[in-house]
């Protein structure tokens, strides 16, 4: 209803005949009354009020909201509804099972069994497994390291996750070089002291013909100028190779009487004509002495 101009209607209720104002009062003639409350107690709608077709509107907006879980964050208004994305629970430890407790409002992070494999990020402790809810159960280094063979350069190396690093200095190795002892690393090569003398090698030969040596025997006795003397008249028989003592190309009693004085010791010099293997003419046996090279 309308307010007539007395002043004697102030307070009492009026209609200004307006659908978004509410219930309104006479104040001085006039009738006025608050806006029209279309709130539908929705943060995900923006209330209006349609004074042309009468109504309320209710219109969805993309808000920021609160969906009241802890469990999600980042509330936003989508389709009429607030909802938001799971809360992140990770604390960044690959040894527990992240997870999150909505009715204690709160994230959790449980062990993981011992064993489990994991991985710490360092290449030189080996392999990684769970231990106690952290990563800190390891196999240890995997590279050979100074393992007493030739290869200096097997060590652990970190910055590019390999076992390219040098043995450190010092420690035992193998060079292969048999004529070297004590040998060391050193800045990544493998090295020893020489040893003196090592790889010459002396060889005494016997001889495989001894000059007038007729009974074969490897010395020179009586016997043999005996058997010399015998071949010289025709009784007896030994090759002129090794019987022709003087090297003139026949058996003679010269031949026999030269033998028998180098078997008592006295000065002779034998001519046989056979080339002895492994002595001098005189049937000494001879002494070689080879150096063999290094092994590299």
């Amino acid at each position: 209803m309308s307010c007539p101009g007395e002043t004697s209607t102030d307070g009492q209720g009026c209609n200004d005949g307006q659908f978004c104002t509410a219930a309104g009062t006479c104040n001085g003639g006039v009738c006025s009354g608050p806006p029209l409350d279309c709130s539908d107690n929705n943060d995900c709608t923006t209330d209006a009020c349609d004074e042309d077709a009468n109504s309320c509107t209710n219109t969805n907006n993309t808000d920021a909201c609160d969906d009241g879980e802890f469990c999600t964050s980042g509330d936003v208004c989508s389709g009429g509804s607030c909802a938001g994305s799971a809360r992140d629970c990770a604390d960044t430890n690959g040894c527990t099972d992240d997870d999150c407790d909505e009715q204690n409002d709160q994230c959790t992070h449980a062990p993981k069994a011992d064993q489990t494999p994991c991985d710490d990020a360092a290449f030189c402790n080996g392999t990684d497994t769970c231990s106690g809810g952290s990563c800190s159960g390891h196999s240890g280094d995997p590279c050979p390291g100074p393992d007493g063979d030739g290869n200096c350069v097997e060590s652990c190396n970190e910055a590019i996750d390999d076992c390219s690093a040098n043995d450190a200095n010092a420690s035992p190795c193998n060079d292969g070089d048999d004529c070297t002892s004590d040998d060391v690393c050193s800045a990544g090569a493998c090295a020893g002291t020489a040893i003196p003398e090592c790889g010459v090698t002396t060889t005494t030969e016997e001889p495989s013909t001894l000059c007038g040596d007729a009974n074969g025997d490897k010395k020179l006795t009586a016997g043999d100028a005996l058997l010399a003397l015998k071949t010289a008249v025709g009784s007896g028989s030994c090759p002129v190779a090794v019987c022709d003592y003087t090297g003139d190309t026949k058996i003679t009693a010269a031949d026999a009487l030269a033998i028998l004085r180098a078997a008592v010791g006295l000065p002779s010099d034998p001519q046989c004509p056979v080339a002895l293997i492994g002595t001098g003419s005189d049937g000494v046996p001879s002494t070689t002495t080879t150096t063999i090279p290094a092994e590299d």
